[in-house]
């Protein structure tokens, strides 16, 4: 089978995987699971636990049936209540919420797997999204404990940082305190900025954790450290940093100079406080399999937890990947319909431009998942041959070692006893 098509069928299986979990028996989760339950009574519903899918319920569209339900009457007239409204349920803030919350069950315990865990809360994009509004005093789309994951970023200002300011006749359309109705901002760059930013920096650090680079902090002093980390995790070479520098100085320098590139990658973060959520990990010794891990604890693990030597990617960084993916994806589809409402009873002109908005909203998720899909892809075909790469080096270095101080004076001991053993006497043809 050609490499490219099993890419894309694994890619597949893994996307598949991510939306159709089912939960195994235990207790309390047996009942949360029943297929006897409608949409408005799921456990789900009020959050106590999370959603639970199994054959006949389906709790991703009871989450859209009750959205419906409840705009269906409501008439839309600006933008910014279709984001107050996104912002306040998926962050938990209304009276009636359907934020995303979906879970695995750890097996053997009666209890949720964090590393398969579907939560809007914990999503950076939602967070950065709502919190890049900002009405001159305070940040309206953002309340009370929902602030919790302020400690996961670099700024305070998303807008400033990633020049999201959209400004005609000296305004900027994005602004409340230039439009307090957001209705000139075009959300398809807005929001689709947004998340690509950030799942641009959640690969880089990814990308970095492949070469064992966790953070920039005190990465000079810990350089060599590093490097015998990466060496003892693979191949079970324990030897100190310089014993290893005199067998192996080639494949050390190419370890230095891969590592060095990457430290480089994570200087250049604007979002994501890396050096942060890196020593929690540290700090709290690592992130155990059988506790339940949430808000910034759970993004320092997704990001920085090994969890198996020769596994592509962790769970908990897929889980946690497709997390904002699904959120941005929620978003596209919820600010669609609204904007659709929004043009009902409009001119023509503003019918055009609304549905022009909603074209572009599909167009930029549809190229956000297709380089979503193949960065996953590259990824783990990096983090599964990089090892093998540095091994073939080690092995190289080996072989030469051997050839050089061991093999060459046995080869000119041959080549000396194979002249004097020759048979002078044997005949020449004539």
């Amino acid at each position: 089978m050609k490499k490219g098509l099993c890419k894309y069928i694994l890619a597949h299986l893994v996307l598949s995987w991510c939306f159709l979990w089912f939960f195994a028996n235990a207790s309390w989760v047996s009942d949360a699971c029943e297929n006897s339950q409608s949409c408005e009574n799921l456990p789900g519903t009020w959050y106590n636990q999370p959603y639970c899918i199994s054959d006949d319920v389906d709790n991703s569209s009871c989450v859209l049936l009750w959205l419906t339900n409840a705009w269906s009457l409501i008439s839309v007239n600006d933008v910014k209540t279709i984001i107050e409204k996104y912002c306040k349920q998926s962050l938990w803030l209304d009276k009636r919420q359907w934020r995303i919350y979906y879970a695995k069950v750890m097996s053997g315990y009666d209890w949720w797997d964090w590393k398969q865990t579907f939560d809007s809360n914990q999503s950076l994009f939602v967070y950065a999204l709502c919190s890049s509004f900002y009405d001159g005093q305070d940040r309206p789309f953002l309340s009370g404990w929902s602030d919790i994951l302020s400690g996961v970023f670099n700024w305070e200002d998303v807008a400033k940082i990633l020049k999201l300011q959209q400004v005609s006749n000296n305004k900027d359309n994005c602004s409340l305190e230039d439009d307090a109705s957001l209705n000139n901002c075009d959300m398809s760059l807005y929001a689709t900025e947004i998340f690509s930013s950030i799942m641009s920096e959640i690969f880089k650090i990814w990308y970095a954790q492949i070469f064992n680079v966790n953070t920039v902090q005190d990465y000079e002093i810990n350089q060599t450290k590093i490097i015998v980390s990466f060496l003892s995790w693979y191949y079970n070479i324990t030897e100190d940093y310089d014993k290893v520098r005199n067998r192996f100085p080639q494949t050390i320098n190419v370890l230095k100079s891969n590592q060095l590139f990457y430290k480089k990658v994570l200087d250049k973060l604007k979002l994501i406080n890396n050096s942060e959520l890196a020593g929690m990990v540290v700090d709290d010794e690592g992130c155990p399999d059988t506790w339940d891990i949430r808000w910034l604890r759970y993004l320092a693990c997704a990001l920085h937890e090994s969890e198996w030597k020769w596994v592509a990617l962790s769970r908990s960084f897929l889980t946690m990947c497709y997390n904002e993916l699904l959120n941005y994806r929620f978003f596209v589809s919820f600010y669609s319909q609204m904007l659709e409402k929004m043009s009902e009873g409009k001119e023509t002109t503003e019918k055009l431009i609304i549905e022009t908005q909603v074209l572009d909203l599909k167009n930029y998720s549809d190229k956000q998942i297709a380089a979503f899909r193949q960065t996953l892809s590259d990824m783990e075909g990096l983090n599964m041959t990089y090892p093998l790469h540095i091994g073939l080096l080690l092995y190289q270095e080996r072989v030469k070692n051997f050839r050089d101080n061991y093999l060459s004076p046995l080869v000119t001991l041959f080549y000396s006893l194979s002249e004097k053993l020759q048979n002078v006497q044997i005949p020449t043809d004539n």
